[in-house]
């Protein structure tokens, strides 16, 4: 479903991994050996979820990931979605935060596309009446949200979130059905990071 590459190791997503409960999604973790990549480790949430779908979106800078979990329905009633920091320790990894949206609610689909770098993070939700980026620093070791980014004219077809990228203080949002260049010719929205001003964006033809 997903995969990033570190330097000598990989993380593939299977967000429908039955890793306990069913459908609650895990990431495989492959080191680089002299005869091939192997299997080290299996990651998990420390609150895993029935169709928690954890594993959609990965993300990496250095030995640190961002695992996107969008959904969830632990019982009958569905659960905001997250976001997970691991850490990587040889070839384990260890969760050390979890993210959620300060005004998160219930299908909002917080986790479907996360981006990071160095004390920055993104976090993209499809579930709002138009798509949404929430910005993430991480403080003395803790993570605090900082900001929520939308596009001013997206609507929830213009899919504005449903790419992020982050390198240094810039991130870039794709809207890929956005009308502002025409009739879903799509948009790529850029911001400076950590107190955001749009720079520019970029119309996709």
């Amino acid at each position: 479903q997903s995969l990033a590459m570190g330097d000598g190791f990989a993380l593939i997503g299977a967000s429908s991994q039955d890793a306990s409960p069913i459908n609650s999604g895990a990431v495989f973790s492959f080191t680089k050996t002299a005869g091939g990549y192997v299997e080290t480790d299996v990651v998990t949430p420390s609150d895993p979820i029935f169709r928690g779908t954890f594993g959609l979106s990965i993300d990496l800078d250095g030995d640190t990931a961002i695992i996107g979990r969008p959904n969830g329905t632990p019982t009958t009633t569905p659960v905001p979605g997250a976001a997970y920091i691991f850490q990587r320790n040889g070839d384990e990894w260890v969760q050390t935060a979890k993210l959620q949206a300060s005004d998160a609610t219930n299908l909002d689909l917080f986790g479907a596309r996360v981006a990071i770098s160095g004390n920055l993070a993104a976090v993209s939700t499809f579930g709002r009446s138009e798509g949404k980026v929430y910005v993430f620093q991480r403080d003395n070791g803790v993570w605090h949200e900082i900001s929520q980014l939308v596009s001013g004219e997206s609507f929830n077809s213009d899919q504005f979130g449903i790419d992020v990228e982050l390198n240094g203080n810039l991130l870039a949002v794709g809207a890929r059905l956005d009308d502002e260049g025409g009739r879903d010719v799509g948009a790529v929205y850029l911001y400076t990071v950590p107190e955001p001003r749009t720079v520019s964006m970029f119309i996709l033809g």
